[in-house]
Formats: C-alpha cells, sequence, structure tokens
C-alpha cells in the first residue's frame, strides 16, 4: 500500500486528468467566437464553387451506360 502522500497526490493528477479536457471542450463549445474560429481555420475538406463544377450532359451519361453495357456483354 502506498503512503498517504502518494495516494494523494495520485488522486490530485488523476482529477487534473479529467478535469482539463471538460474545462476546455466547456470554454470552446460555449464561446460562439472561439467555435466559429475552430471552425474556419480547420477545414479539412474543401469543396469547388457549384458554378465552376460542370455537370455532364444527358447524352455523355447514355454513352457511359452504352460503354458499360457494350463491356459487360462482351465480357
Amino acid at each position: 500500500m502506498p503512503p498517504p502522500s502518494a495516494a494523494a497526490l495520485e488522486i490530485f493528477k488523476f482529477s487534473v486528468y479529467l478535469s482539463v479536457p471538460i474545462f476546455l471542450t466547456a470554454a470552446v463549445a460555449n464561446n460562439d467566437g472561439v467555435l466559429s474560429w475552430v471552425i474556419n481555420n480547420r477545414q479539412y475538406v474543401t469543396y469547388p464553387p457549384e458554378e465552376t463544377r460542370k455537370l455532364p450532359s444527358v447524352d455523355d451519361m447514355k454513352a457511359r451506360v452504352a460503354s458499360i453495357k457494350a463491356s459487360k456483354s462482351n465480357a
């Protein structure tokens, strides 16, 4: 059995280990400015603008389907 001072130290370290992440999460989640800053600065996925993306035409899609059907029937 460890001496009482060592047990108190372990209890203190464990409480710090648990309380720091909880406190920081609460501080960030309750502050809208910090939360917006984190979201804007941590954009891992960026999507292209909608107006610059070219969608395939109906004829292109029909040609693609026909080529897939032809490759499946030949195999």
